[in-house]
């Protein structure tokens, strides 16, 4: 659903919804990429990326610094290692660059390289590395399953590898690779071998333990699960996969890339991450900043990154559910094989209706969602993403169910109920125009409660911390009780039972007028007084 502004809720693979707080961040005026503020501000972001040390708050404005809870340790660090010889590269680029860095400095020419295919970006890593003059094979999984151990196992036994490529989240198929237990394969059957993890669309929406799983490349982008606008590589490089660099350093061999060489930036990471300016290129300082934002709230903020992952699983479960409900079959086949930020889903194929039918549908009612990538079946399936804080909270995940419920499912839903009404009573709440009538009343009635419920979201406000709100007691007390009628009538929605739905639906109703009714907070920045 658009809000007052016209603006339309981003529920694809990346770009993002940016919170308020990494919002505000990015409009702050530049900052010199060699001056003490920004060294300070980029040598916590490789920290937060890397491992947990103690940060500051310099970039928040006060309104937003009661978000942090200050009595709370930051938590352990996002790709979780804690190996002192490991680096993180943070990069103006995007997910790509990741690939690039991988080919240029750990791949020679002639080099064996594996790579686990479950979709589209199996093929991109493949060619990536080809370029670089990498000897590469690939495992492929059937499309929408994941690569079988026994094949990895049985290509790493014929053959040794430089290293193996994973893609933990396949953005085109949301196939979810068992990053772990390929790890451990790997690790037993062939312990020389380099493991390479592309988490451009896992990173912080999945579980990712680069020490406990022995990974040696964690490679992402800033515009999916870590929460900041797209435009940043981010990679962390274990101290083995630095090591192996090294060695070939020392015997002469040069990068195969000028931007994306490690001999240039790893000066650079290592000056900033012990508090001093280095130059290379210059960083993308406001993407860093909003960044380092982000990681505060990932790290220090109200929701811990084990609470964001698992708000990542209960969202994905509803957009799910709702989608079998109307006969949406999951591209990714295996139960344990689907992500959890992301779903793909095949358009019902006795709809009519192909994904390009679709997809403006959803775009009419405020939500954006993407086509497919995968060539052969690209015109019938769509991709719904889940990254973005509104798009987790319970109020997201709602407008989601709702847009795709009409997208693929309202003109056949309106053209049963109107046909069965020339057979009941009208008046009827179970005939088949009183169901209509009750369902207009349910849907105005939650676009009602979204309005203002999600402008609380856009201002990063809570039920419980926000000082705005105290202005307005009723307005809590009006809140919560369209919450409470609205999640009565999901639960009672499955039953098929209109007479036990349409008293609820008009509290439902009468609860969001009430609501309406209520003074409501002001915007900060657009009711700031005039200087």
């Amino acid at each position: 659903m658009s809000s007052a502004a016209g603006k339309k809720l981003l529920a694809i693979p990346g770009p993002i919804e940016l919170s308020p707080t990494v919002q505000h961040t990015l409009g702050l005026p530049p900052l010199s990429h060699v001056g003490p503020e920004f060294v300070k501000i980029f040598r916590e972001a490789i920290g937060m990326t890397r491992w947990a040390h103690s940060f500051s708050t310099l970039d928040l404005p006060p309104s937003f610094a009661w978000r942090l809870r200050s009595n709370r340790k930051p938590e352990a660090q996002v790709v979780r290692t804690s190996h002192a010889g490991s680096q993180a590269f943070i990069l103006a680029g995007s997910g790509t660059l990741g690939w690039d860095q991988v080919g240029a400095n750990l791949i020679e020419k002639g080099d064996n390289a594996l790579v686990l295919h479950t979709g589209y970006f199996g093929d991109g890593f493949r060619d990536c590395l080809q370029t670089y003059g990498a000897k590469v094979d690939v495992v492929h999984s059937p499309l929408g399953g994941t690569v079988r151990i026994e094949d990895v196992k049985r290509a790493l036994r014929n053959k040794q590898y430089k290293l193996v490529t994973i893609t933990h989240v396949d953005t085109s198929t949301s196939v979810l690779s068992d990053a772990q237990a390929i790890s451990e394969c790997v690790r037993r059957v062939s312990p020389n071998t380099l493991i390479v993890l592309d988490a451009v669309c896992s990173l912080a929406s999945e579980d990712v333990r680069t020490d406990d799983w022995g990974l040696d490349i964690v490679l992402s982008a800033s515009q999916k699960g870590l929460g900041a606008p797209p435009g940043l590589s981010i990679l962390v490089a274990s101290s083995r996969a630095i090591g192996v660099w090294e060695e070939r350093e020392r015997r002469g061999v040069k990068s195969g890339s000028y931007y994306s060489s490690w001999e240039k930036w790893l000066p650079i990471m290592r000056a900033y991450d012990q508090g001093k300016p280095a130059y290379f290129g210059t960083p993308a300082v406001n993407l860093l900043r909003a960044y380092h934002a982000s990681l505060l709230e990932i790290t220090q903020g109200q929701i811990s990154l084990d609470e964001r992952l698992a708000l990542h699983k209960q969202a994905s479960g509803r957009v799910k559910a709702a989608a079998e409900r109307l006969g949406m079959v999951q591209v990714a086949k295996e139960t344990k094989g689907r992500a959890h930020g992301m779903t793909a889903l095949y358009v019902p194929p006795g709809s009519g209706l192909m994904a390009a039918d679709v997809l403006p549908l959803v775009g009419k009612r405020g939500v954006v969602m993407a086509g497919g990538l995968v060539a052969e079946i690209k015109e019938r399936y769509i991709r719904v993403g889940r990254y973005g804080l509104e798009c987790l909270v319970e109020e997201g995940v709602v407008v989601m169910v709702e847009v795709v419920e009409e997208g693929v499912g309202v003109e056949e839903e309106v053209e049963e109920r109107t046909g069965a009404a020339g057979e009941e009573d009208g008046n009827d709440p179970g005939s088949g125009r009183g169901r209509l009538v009750l369902v207009l009343i349910i849907r105005c009635s939650l676009q009602l409660l979204w309005q203002w419920k999600r402008r609380l979201l856009l201002l990063d406000l809570t039920l419980s911390s926000s000082p705005n709100l105290n202005r307005f007691p009723n307005f809590l007390d009006h809140l919560r009780l369209p919450l409470v009628f609205g999640k009565q009538l999901d639960a009672l929605s499955a039953t098929n039972c209109p007479e036990r739905l349409a008293p609820v639906a008009f509290a439902l109703a009468l609860s969001c007028h009430a609501l309406l009714r209520q003074p409501r907070p002001l915007h900060p920045r657009r009711h700031r007084p005039r200087p």
